[in-house]
């Protein structure tokens, strides 16, 4: 129970949970695009997560310098940019589309350090 607890993927999980079901009490303040967008990010970075061996859980320091983690805080930005701030002249389907995008390139930096990994090991 002690590993689950200090689990970033756990907690990342249980935060996008948590904030569709806020979205959806209050009166669904983040538009359904951006909410959309922001789980495509978080799911993309919780299975990038899993692809990759070389991810270390318990190093805060190396998250700090991982592509795949500021790549989703900006595509995380960005959806709450358009949100809240409405300073990105972007449409509904531009948002998915860059969402999609921004989730596709974590999972494939995961998906290469996978490889890396392997082809290191023969």
């Amino acid at each position: 129970m002690f590993s689950l607890l200090q689990s970033r993927k756990f907690w990342l999980a249980l935060i996008g949970f948590i904030a569709l079901v806020v979205n959806e009490l209050s009166g669904k303040v983040i538009p359904t695009e951006e909410m959309t967008g922001l789980v495509l990010i978080v799911i993309g970075y919780l299975v990038s997560i899993a692809l990759d061996p070389t991810y270390e859980a318990s190093k805060l320091q190396d998250t700090l310098k991982d592509r795949k983690f500021w790549a989703a805080v900006v595509g995380i930005v960005v959806m709450l940019a358009t949100t809240f701030g409405k300073t990105l002249p972007l449409s509904s389907e531009n948002i998915v589309e860059l969402a999609a995008l921004i989730g596709t390139y974590i999972v494939s930096i995961g998906w290469a350090n996978q490889s890396r990994a392997m082809l290191s090991k023969k």
